[in-house]
């Protein structure tokens, strides 16, 4: 059931992502840290198939969601995309050394709250940073 929770998740990022909200994608990061938890204590000890294929699954709905940041669609929280990407870490692809690039990158920019944002890659965080300032 939960490898079918988190396919219908993917199928809403990838159908809907121009009409989702702020509110839609904070249910949507809430259901996904969900599935990564359950799949973390329920499924990787006892049954290793099932915690396989629902962690591919998250990795390839996490990934439709950075394509989405890229393009600049993407109107939800920055942060919990990559609090969702760090916490899943270990079973993501070697490809996505560009995700683990963007995420030094971006946890150096709200560390150091230095106002550069390296050719706008994070407008959302550009956006709320100078809100709170």
């Amino acid at each position: 059931m939960t490898f079918e929770v988190i396919l219908r998740v993917q199928d809403l990022v990838k159908s809907n992502c121009e009409n989702l909200q702020t509110i839609s994608w904070d249910l949507i990061f809430q259901i996904i840290s969900k599935v990564i938890k359950f799949a973390k204590s329920d499924c990787e000890k006892d049954d290793i198939s099932s915690y396989v294929k629902i962690m591919k699954a998250v990795n390839d709905s996490l990934d439709c969601i950075e394509s989405i940041i890229d393009t600049r669609g993407f109107c939800g929280p920055v942060d919990r995309f990559y609090q969702l990407v760090d916490d899943s870490y270990l079973n993501r692809s070697v490809s996505t050394t560009s995700t683990a690039y963007r995420i030094v990158e971006y946890k150096w920019l709200i560390e150091n709250e230095s106002g550069l944002f390296c050719d706008d890659r994070f407008p959302q965080l550009k956006n709320s940073y100078s809100t709170k300032f």
